[in-house]
């Protein structure tokens, strides 16, 4: 694979070799740098890249509607979750407020990845949870 005029051996050195701007030292990519990184890993259009991304973003929509989770193999897991109700307060005019029942979607990171990003731990924060047992 090619990208940038240079040679890449695996899809992880094509994606290092993709410029994407950085405005203010920001790290979310967008969605139109995630779809360029795509089309040159896989060696495809940005169109086509984009069509992925939207009938994956689709796919996973409707089996959380449908079962409650999504899984992602080796990537992760998409969770439907609901939040209690809870009091809030105005920033502004310093009242409360009452926050209804909210369902929310979570991203939890499968296990391999957690490994490859934290080493044998599998959080930053399980070593602060050992401690307290």
């Amino acid at each position: 694979m090619e990208v940038a005029g240079q040679e890449c051996k695996t899809v992880s050195d094509s994606l290092e070799l993709v410029q994407f701007r950085c405005h203010k030292q920001r790290l979310a990519m967008t969605k139109t740098e995630l779809q360029v990184a795509l089309a040159a890993a896989t060696e495809t259009n940005k169109r086509t890249a984009g069509v992925f991304l939207e009938t994956l973003s689709a796919l996973a929509y409707k089996e959380i509607k449908k079962n409650g989770e999504s899984v992602l193999p080796g990537f992760g897991k998409l969770v439907k979750q609901k939040r209690k109700a809870r009091t809030g307060i105005n920033p502004k005019t310093m009242q409360k407020i009452k926050i209804p029942v909210k369902t929310v979607v979570k991203f939890r990171v499968a296990r391999p990845q957690k490994t490859r990003f934290w080493g044998s731990r599998s959080s930053p924060d399980s070593a602060a949870v050992r401690s307290f047992r």
